[in-house]
C-alpha cells in the first residue's frame, strides 16, 4: 500500500504550522516590545535555529545510517 501521499501531506502541514508559529513569535515580540530593531533578532534567530537543528539532525541520521 502506497502511503506517500499521506506522508507528504503530513510534512506539508507540519511545515505550514512551523511557518505560522514563527510569524506569530515575531508578531508577539513586536507587539510587546514595539521596536522593529528588537523584533529583527527573533525574526532572524528563530528560522536560523530551525534550519541548523534540522541540518544537524539530518547529518547525524545520515552518519548513523552509513556507519551502522
Amino acid at each position: 500500500m502506497d502511503q506517500t501521499v499521506t506522508i507528504r501531506a503530513s510534512v506539508h502541514d507540519t511545515e505550514k504550522t512551523l511557518i505560522i508559529s514563527v510569524m506569530l513569535v515575531i508578531l508577539v515580540v513586536f507587539v510587546f516590545l514595539r521596536s522593529g530593531r528588537t523584533t529583527f533578532i527573533p525574526s532572524v534567530a528563530v528560522p536560523y535555529r530551525w534550519w541548523a537543528h534540522s541540518a544537524s539532525c539530518t547529518c547525524w541520521a545520515t552518519a548513523w545510517t552509513i556507519y551502522r
